[in-house]
């Protein structure tokens, strides 16, 4: 998730507006400067635990941020920033390092602190093209594309049909506990939202055109949040979740190293 902060309003949403993945050119917007840092991990976390979440959770745990010109990406895993970069599911991500045991936290993840050029914020794409230009600059990030036959959620009306609310000017997220809450948003950016808790690929099938203003009241007590969100949407946004499988464009990392630290 990215939080863009204009007009001291923070807006939430997913960095994928759709599946394309491009090739970086060289004439896309590059940093103006940008410093990659290992992450320093307290000394005395308990390792054992962090490894452990960091393994079973390798695409999930970055996040970006985007303030005017500023951006700023924390604890995240190579994963994380191919994730960012080619705006895609982490699922869909492979080759890409990952923790293992008796590895350091620190060879896996880091910080990035970042200007775009200009002085307005950049957009998704510009965003997205200058993250590819500092995987292929600071990472060595080689990769290629293949289709690969993967498990999917396709994201359809429900029985009763949809209970979506259309955009609205001035809508504002609301940040209370046991509600998601978004504005402005396309069903294909809810897929991409709804991904994110029901840890697969969610693909817009609705056939809904327009743009909406989503509020997901969910009840996480039995501990399952994300489990919690998805049954959420269902019941109060008039969806389903179907599970499809079919081919998938996917990127695979072919080659990529350390940065140095600078």
């Amino acid at each position: 998730m990215i939080k863009f902060q204009t007009s001291q309003v923070a807006i939430v949403l997913a960095l994928m507006a759709g599946p394309t993945m491009r090739a970086q050119n060289a004439a896309e917007p590059r940093f103006e400067v940008a410093s990659v840092h290992p992450v320093k991990f307290s000394a005395d976390a308990p390792v054992a635990a962090l490894m452990s979440e960091e393994s079973a959770l390798p695409c999930k745990r970055g996040q970006l941020t985007v303030s005017g010109t500023l951006v700023s990406i924390r604890s995240a895993g190579v994963c994380d920033l191919i994730r960012f970069a080619y705006s895609i599911d982490n699922d869909q991500v492979f080759g890409a390092p990952v923790p293992a045991n008796g590895a350091k936290p620190t060879d896996y993840f880091y910080t990035v602190d970042a200007r775009a050029p200009g002085s307005a914020a950049p957009d998704q794409a510009q965003l997205r093209s200058m993250l590819q230009a500092l995987l292929a600059d600071r990472f060595g990030l080689k990769l290629h594309r293949e289709s690969r036959e993967m498990s999917f959620y396709a994201l359809l009306p429900g029985k009763n049909g949809p209970k979506l609310t259309p955009a609205v000017d001035g809508c504002k997220p609301h940040g209370v506990m046991g509600l998601v809450s978004t504005c402005n948003q396309t069903t294909e950016q809810l897929a991409k939202l709804l991904s994110v808790y029901a840890h697969r690929r969610v693909v817009d099938m609705t056939g809904l055109s327009g743009n909406f203003d989503v509020e997901i009241p969910f009840d996480a007590s039995g501990g399952d949040m994300g489990g919690a969100i998805v049954a959420g949407a269902q019941e109060h946004l008039g969806l389903k979740l179907e599970s499809r499988k079919g081919p998938t464009e996917v990127i695979v990392v072919d080659h990529v190293e350390a940065p140095p630290d600078n």
